[in-house]
């Protein structure tokens, strides 16, 4: 019976010292949470520094954008694409056919100070029957003496245009469309 006694007492020695005590598994219990609420606290700081520096980064964007806004409402009120106009414009410039409007082209082009001699030209169409098309002039230049091509855009009131002659090798109107 001693032996008996002894053993459940071993058993019950044994048992209560493997089981972990409550003291234990609170503290360890708490130092995790505090670690994770510590975590978490950073993680709220490092997304409140982001959306305020998103939101500064946005009010520098709108600041521009307002101003490109009103320079360009204040461009179109004053004269549209007045920077694109070529210095020496043509100011009798008729669209009544294709025929009539290119030689308007073709005889200013040809008093210009820079063309020493014309030498050919021609014409393509942006689709059949329709006047709208792209002109190139070849000539020798007073420059160099070398032959050399300028091209021109010219709209006809079709397509949703409006009639108007572009020095696309210089890139400015000679005839804006009003």
């Amino acid at each position: 019976m001693k032996k008996i006694l002894l053993l459940i007492s071993l058993v019950f020695l044994v048992g209560c010292s493997a089981a972990p005590s409550v003291e234990e598994t609170t503290e360890s219990d708490s130092s995790e949470m505090s670690a994770m609420l510590s975590e978490k606290d950073g993680d709220i700081a490092m997304l409140e520094y982001q959306v305020e520096d998103l939101t500064n980064k946005m009010t520098v964007l709108q600041i521009d954008y307002d101003a490109l806004l009103a320079a360009s409402e204040g461009q179109s009120e004053e004269a549209p694409s007045s920077s694109f106009l070529c210095e020496n414009g043509l100011d009798n410039m008729r669209y009544d056919s294709a025929v009539g409007t290119i030689a308007i082209i073709e005889g200013w082009f040809a008093v210009q100070p820079f063309v020493q001699e014309m030498q050919g030209t021609y014409s393509v169409s942006f689709w059949d029957d329709v006047n709208s098309r792209i002109h190139t002039i070849r000539y020798i230049s007073t420059e160099d003496g070398l032959t050399t091509t300028d091209s021109f855009l010219i709209m006809f009131e079709e397509a949703g245009w409006q009639p108007g002659g572009l020095w696309m090798t210089e890139s400015c109107w000679l005839d804006y469309p009003y």
